[in-house]
C-alpha cells in the first residue's frame, strides 16, 4: 500500500508538472502544452499574470499626444513604436505625400494568414486607398498557384509549372525564395500562365511587371490582351529582376520555351498596376503563424527590393498560433522578431506595421467566449512591435474586442463565419473600412 500511494503521488506531481511546461520548440516546430489535468480546473483569463510587463514609455507618450486624444470616438489607435526609426509610420506617410509626383507606385505588401486569404479585407482596403491616392490593379498574383482561383479580382490559367509555397517548408528551395513565399519552376517542353485582371475585363492597368530570374539570357513570349506575341528577354543575372510590359492591359499571357528547363529560371508571379498611385498586394499563408518568413534569405529580400520596393508592410497574423488556455507566447514572439529583422533588413525604408489577431471565440463553461489564449497574443504582438521598433494596430479591439466575433456571425447578413474564427467578405468590407479610416486619420494628423 505504501509503495501505491508513492507512485500515485508522483503521477499526481508529473501531471501537474506537464500543465505548467513551456512548448517545446525544433526550429519551426513547436508542440502544444500538455494539460492532462484540464477538466478539474476551472477556466479562468490568467492574461494580466501571463503576459510579461513592458516598459511603455512609447506608449504613454502616444497618449499625450493630441492625435490620440482628439481620435474619434471607437476608433483604435495605430502605436508607433518606431518614431525614431526609419520603420516607423512616418516613412510611409512622407510617400504618400508624394504619391503623385513619384516615377512609380506607393506599395504595400499586406502579408497574413487564411484572415486574408482570396484578398479578404484587401481587396476593400486597396480599392479605399487607390480611390483617393489613384492607382489600378490587383497587385501581385503569383506565378502557377492554385490558392488565385480564390482572390476576387483576379483569375488565372497555367499548364508545365512545378510550383513550391513555403507553406510546405519541407519542399521548397529557401535559397529560391523571396516575399511573397511562392515560386514557379517551367518543366521540360513549354510552360504556360495567362492572368486576368479584373476577371477578365481588358484595359484595366497600364503595366504588366513580371517578377523572375534566370542564369543566362532566356526569351519569353508574351501576349497581351490576346493580341499578337512580343518577345521580351531577360538579362540573366541570376538576380531578381523585372520584364515590364507597358499599355492597356486586363489579360497577359507569358510562355516558356524549354530554353528555360536547366537555365536556373524561377519565376515568382506578376503584377498588374499603374506607374503611379498605390498598390497593395495580397500575400496570404494560410495555416502558418508568419515564422517561416525568417527562413527567407536576406539577400533575397534585398534582390526583391530593389525591383519592388514596398513603402509599407503589414504583418497579420495568429490565427494558427492563439490557444485556448495558452497564456505565454514567449517562443514565438522570438521566431517574430527574426521575421521582422529580416524585412527591416531587407527592407530598409520600409514602415513595418504588426496587426494583431482578431476576436475568437469558443465555448468557456457553455457560453461563447473569447479566448483568454487571444488577449495574451494580442498583448505579445504590441511587445513584438516595441521590442522592434515598428507600428502595431490592435484588430481585436478595431473590430469590437469581447464577443465582436460572435456579433459578427451572428449579424444579419453575416459578416463571419460559424466557426467563429474566420470572417467572411461582408466582414472583411467593414473591417477594411475601420483600418482605411484609422490610417487616413492618423495620415492626416502626421
Amino acid at each position: 500500500m505504501k509503495r501505491l500511494l508513492i507512485f500515485i503521488l508522483l503521477v499526481v506531481v508529473l501531471l501537474v508538472a506537464l500543465r505548467y511546461l513551456p512548448p517545446l520548440v525544433i526550429g519551426d516546430f513547436e508542440t502544444k502544452p500538455t494539460d492532462m489535468l484540464s477538466e478539474l480546473f476551472e477556466e479562468q483569463d490568467t492574461v494580466s499574470e501571463s503576459v510579461p510587463t513592458v516598459v511603455d514609455s512609447a506608449q504613454q507618450t502616444a497618449k499625450a499626444d493630441s492625435v490620440i486624444l482628439n481620435m474619434p470616438t471607437g476608433m483604435t489607435p495605430i502605436e508607433d513604436f518606431g518614431q525614431q526609426t526609419a520603420h516607423g509610420m512616418q516613412a510611409f506617410w512622407n510617400m504618400l505625400d508624394q504619391v503623385g509626383s513619384l516615377n512609380r507606385p506607393v506599395r504595400i505588401a499586406y502579408i497574413g494568414d487564411s484572415f486574408i486569404e482570396g484578398d479578404i479585407i484587401t481587396n476593400d482596403l486597396r480599392m479605399l486607398l487607390q480611390k483617393r491616392f489613384g492607382g489600378a490593379g490587383a497587385g501581385f498574383v503569383d506565378m502557377a498557384s492554385d490558392f488565385v482561383k480564390y482572390r476576387l479580382p483576379v483569375d488565372q490559367t497555367f499548364n508545365g509549372w512545378d510550383a513550391f509555397a513555403g507553406i510546405n517548408p519541407k519542399s521548397v528551395d529557401w535559397q529560391k525564395m523571396t516575399l511573397n513565399m511562392r515560386y514557379a519552376i517551367p518543366k521540360t517542353g513549354a510552360a504556360t500562365a495567362t492572368f486576368y485582371d479584373g476577371r477578365g475585363k481588358c484595359d484595366t492597368v497600364e503595366n504588366a511587371v513580371l517578377y523572375l530570374r534566370s542564369n543566362s539570357p532566356l526569351s519569353i513570349s508574351v501576349c497581351q490582351n490576346k493580341g499578337e506575341a512580343i518577345q521580351q528577354t531577360t538579362s540573366g543575372t541570376g538576380q531578381i529582376e523585372s520584364l515590364v510590359t507597358t499599355g492597356r492591359t486586363g489579360c497577359i499571357s507569358y510562355t516558356f520555351g524549354g530554353s528555360a528547363v536547366g537555365n536556373g529560371t524561377v519565376v515568382y508571379g506578376i503584377s498588374f498596376e499603374n506607374p503611379r498611385g498605390i498598390v497593395l498586394d495580397n500575400i496570404s499563408l494560410r495555416g502558418t503563424g508568419g515564422n517561416i518568413i525568417a527562413s527567407v534569405p536576406v539577400e533575397n529580400l534585398r534582390q526583391f527590393n530593389a525591383v519592388r520596393p514596398y513603402d509599407l508592410i503589414i504583418l497579420q497574423f495568429g490565427l494558427n498560433v492563439a490557444e485556448k488556455k495558452r497564456t505565454n507566447y514567449d517562443s514565438y514572439i522570438a521566431q517574430m522578431k527574426k521575421v521582422v529583422t529580416n524585412l527591416q533588413e531587407g527592407f530598409p525604408q520600409a514602415s513595418i506595421m504588426i496587426v494583431s489577431v482578431g476576436d475568437r471565440e469558443n465555448k468557456i463553461n457553455g457560453t461563447l467566449q473569447t479566448l483568454p489564449g487571444i488577449k495574451a497574443l494580442v498583448q505579445a504582438q504590441r511587445g513584438l512591435a516595441q521590442q522592434t521598433n515598428v507600428a502595431f494596430w490592435n484588430m481585436y479591439e478595431g473590430m469590437g474586442g469581447e464577443g465582436s466575433m460572435q456579433r459578427m456571425v451572428e449579424a444579419n447578413p453575416s459578416e463571419a463565419n460559424k466557426d467563429y474564427t474566420h470572417i467572411n467578405r461582408r466582414g472583411g468590407k467593414r473591417i477594411a473600412d475601420i483600418i482605411y479610416k484609422t490610417l487616413m486619420y492618423f495620415y492626416e494628423n502626421k
